[in-house]
């Protein structure tokens, strides 16, 4: 978890678009 959030710092576009990714696959 403490890697996503040096993550989220460095490139947060890329985060939310792979997070929408993700839901997307879920379902949501």
């Amino acid at each position: 978890i403490s890697d996503c959030g040096m993550v989220l710092e460095e490139q947060p576009g890329k985060v939310s678009e792979a997070f929408r990714l993700f839901l997307q696959g879920e379902g949501y």
